[in-house]
């Protein structure tokens, strides 16, 4: 086991698809701060530093682009066989890129914690929330980027194709999203909402009522739909990047144990996996 982490590690330093990642979480951030800088300096609109630094917090593309580039180039060249046949386990191999594909996403993370501290702080000021709440949120992204990273391993590795694989994890990361979005915008309708009885000729209300709102989810529903929320790693990643949330406590355990049930069932469905 150790001489494949060691392997692995020297391949990703050499790696240009990591390098690449790297500069493209570095370019992402720094792009950001700058158009939220030029929104500012013109009036349009108000930026604090935490609130763009959160709200790009998910690149799932950039982990899943990596982790099918990166574990595809070991299936197209035969390095996985070969691994097999020196008598390493399935475990081992599937462990050992998981591991170094965690490495590799704490490092996408440091690289676009520099865009903030290079271009984000000269632009938009330091930070001017709670730094406790600040730096909780900072774990709780990085662990559900963590899950992300076990979800497009297991992909990667039972995809043997690269190209197939980051299609693929692209389409996922962008349904991952599209759910979190949905969830989020549903959770967010307010109970109750405003009817204008009367308006007067230059369209101010004079007389409104509140009514229930239809699309607002209680009970049960509401619980199931926070929950599942919660869980989804893109869904942690659009509340943190909302500055909000109803059960912030939940987001950490709920990273570990996606990651713990994707790893579990990566291992046993790569053991199954015909790699000739």
């Amino acid at each position: 086991m150790r001489k494949l982490l060691s392997a692995n590690f020297a391949r990703l330093m050499r790696c240009r698809t990591f390098w690449i990642c790297m500069a493209a979480a570095f370019l992402l951030g720094a792009w950001g701060f700058w158009v939220a800088g030029d929104y500012v300096k013109n009036g349009v609109l108000q930026y604090t530093l935490e609130q763009q630094a959160f709200s790009v917090v998910p690149f799932g593309g950039i982990i899943t682009v990596f982790c099918a580039l990166f574990i595809g180039d070991e299936f197209a060249y035969g390095t996985i066989r070969n691994k097999l046949t020196a008598g390493y386990t399935k475990r081992e191999v599937y462990l050992a890129f998981l591991l170094v594909n965690f490495v590799a996403t704490l490092l996408l993370a440091l690289a676009y914690l520099l865009s903030v501290f290079l271009v984000g702080i000269p632009i938009l000021g330091f930070f001017q929330g709670n730094m406790a709440r600040i730096v909780y949120y900072v774990i709780c992204a990085l662990l559900s980027m963590f899950a992300c990273s076990a979800i497009f391993t297991l992909l990667a590795m039972l995809c043997h194709h690269r190209t197939a694989a980051a299609v693929l994890g692209i389409i996922l990361a962008l349904v991952l999203v599209i759910v979190g979005a949905k969830l989020d915008s549903d959770l967010s309708e307010p109970e109750m909402i405003d009817h204008y009885i009367h308006i007067d000729v230059n369209g101010k209300p004079l007389e409104v009522e509140q009514h229930p709102n239809p699309l607002y989810l209680s009970g049960t529903k509401r619980e199931i739909y926070q929950w599942a929320e919660d869980i989804l790693p893109e869904g942690q990643n659009i509340q943190i990047g909302n500055l909000s949330g109803d059960h912030p406590e939940r987001w950490p355990f709920a990273s570990v144990v996606v990651t713990l049930v994707i790893t579990g069932i990566g291992i046993w469905a790569f053991d199954r996996k015909d790699v000739n």
